[in-house]
């Protein structure tokens, strides 16, 4: 009878969190008339062409492969710069290491939006709008911060012994970063990626202001095409973000093994 209490909140957290994602589905196998006239309301399997007119009508197919290869790309471009860092300033004699540290942690300091302008005049002039590698280089950048913040503390708890035998055993530094070092800290790589690659994938503002071409547009920015000016198509719109949800799903139900044995560590290595 004791755990009753805390059964039912976690029952009650669960309804909220898979609640949305519930009336998210049920509402894209219905109706745009019918979403707005009773939001809530039973799934009409009849009604599947809605995903097909989806996909057709919002190209989604190009869009949903340009989202997944910038951030695939972002993701792994910031997780190897933050994890050299990391390394670096975790077991690496560096003169200033404090300093340098707590520079890169000013990242997490600064507004995002607030470099919407700076940003796009740079890649104005360095021709990267409307081209995926702007949206890649922004990913990345703006992730560095977290990522050597995560990285440095995981290799941090890393004993430095065994660091230390592979040093004397004439193991180069790559090497001991590769086949020791990384894999010590697979729960923080798996929180970075995630982090990362759904912070790019769900990304609306940079993708709005650095593109403008149709060939070029991400998943966020095609949803826009479902939105005119006498109306929007919320079937539609349910049915696409159904289809978007589905690779964010994916990456956490892969790496959710990996999360949940770092929390499950308190932050300690394998």
């Amino acid at each position: 009878m004791k755990r009753v209490p805390f059964l039912i909140v976690m029952i009650v957290w669960a309804v909220v969190c898979v609640g949305p994602l519930i009336w998210m589905v049920a509402n894209a196998f219905r109706g745009s008339n019918e979403i707005f006239l009773q939001a809530v309301g039973a799934p009409e399997w009849a009604r599947r062409s809605n995903f097909s007119d989806a996909w057709q009508q919002g190209d989604l197919g190009r869009a949903l492969l340009i989202s997944l290869l910038v951030s695939l790309a972002s993701t792994l471009v910031c997780g190897v710069c933050s994890a050299l860092a990391g390394f670096a300033l975790s077991r690496g004699r560096l003169p200033l290491t404090n300093v340098l540290f707590t520079f890169l942690l000013l990242g997490l300091m600064i507004p995002t939006f607030s470099t919407l302008i700076p940003v796009l005049t740079q890649f104005q002039q360095a021709g990267l709008t409307d081209s995926p590698l702007g949206l890649i280089l922004v990913y990345a950048g703006f992730s560095v911060s977290l990522g050597v913040f995560l990285f440095k503390n995981a290799f941090d708890q890393v004993p430095k012994e065994y660091l230390e035998a592979a040093s004397i055993d004439g193991a180069s530094v790559p090497w001991i970063l590769w086949r020791i070092a990384l894999p010590a800290v697979k729960p923080t790589i798996a929180t970075f990626a995630i982090l990362t690659f759904l912070s790019a994938y769900n990304d609306f503002v940079f993708a709005l202001v650095l593109i403008a071409g149709e060939d070029s547009r991400t998943l966020p920015l095609a949803l826009l095409q479902f939105s005119g000016r006498f109306g929007t198509r919320y079937d539609l719109v349910f049915a696409a973000l159904t289809i978007g949800a589905i690779p964010a799903l994916a990456t956490y139900l892969f790496l959710r093994a990996q999360i949940q044995r770092g929390v499950a560590m308190g932050g300690r290595v394998a």
